[in-house]
């Protein structure tokens, strides 16, 4: 009987230390799914933006890290409709742009499964106010995609009250960030911080009760 139970506390112990083990050896790996193992992340470190000066001016320039390169990244731009230059954009760095959205698919040469980042950006006309706003637009955020933070700037035709709610892809609101009376013609801006955010994409609605509305697509990144 005691040969027994002291066979019995073997078995248990070993597996015990067979769990701790593997448990300490999935501690030491950086998992981005089911039996893929990345231990360097790829990322979008910094970027700068600069807006069109209604002449097709405007760029964006990446400053790409991590990951593995072989012997560099792949970059797969899209853009407005209006952009030329979308197949032969495959760098870190576009010019010759207006105004409007950019996306961006960075990757990498991992294996057995290649890395891939994916951003949007707001290239700005400058043309009115701070050099902000486009003319058909009423409110613009930058920097986006945000990391920490970001700047609302909104400019209205009318005087009277106006909100800004930020929402998710699923419709629900996350925050109320503005929610005062404004001057027509005058420009504003509302510093949003966004560190606590989960990474994605979110949608800012701007409401007047002159009826006046715009939403734009806001990117977060961490």
């Amino acid at each position: 009987m005691k040969k027994r139970i002291f066979l019995h506390a073997m078995v248990i112990a070993l597996l015990v230390s067979s769990v701790i083990t593997v448990q300490a050896q999935r501690d030491n790996w950086n998992f981005n799914g089911p039996g893929i193992k990345w231990d360097n992340y790829l990322e979008i470190e910094s970027y700068v933006v600069k807006g069109d000066l209604g002449n097709t001016s405007g760029s964006i320039s990446l400053v790409v890290s991590g990951g593995t390169t072989c012997p560099g990244y792949t970059f797969k731009w899209e853009g407005p409709t209006r952009w030329c230059c979308a197949a032969s954009a495959t760098s870190a760095n576009i010019s010759g742009l207006p105004w409007g959205w950019y996306g961006v698919t960075v990757t990498d040469c991992s294996s057995p499964t290649r890395q891939m980042k994916t951003a949007w950006f707001w290239v700005p006309k400058q043309s009115r106010g701070r050099g902000k706003i486009a003319d058909n637009e009423l409110m613009t955020a930058y920097p986006n995609p945000a990391g920490t933070e970001v700047a609302l700037e909104f400019s209205l035709t009318n005087t009277g009250n106006a909100t800004i709610t930020l929402y998710g892809l699923n419709g629900q609101e996350v925050a109320q960030v503005f929610n005062e009376a404004v001057q027509g013609g005058e420009l504003y801006t509302r510093t949003v911080s966004v560190a606590n955010l989960p990474a994605g994409m979110y949608i800012v609605t701007l409401q007047t009760d002159a009826g006046e509305h715009q939403q734009l697509k806001l990117s977060v990144v961490h």
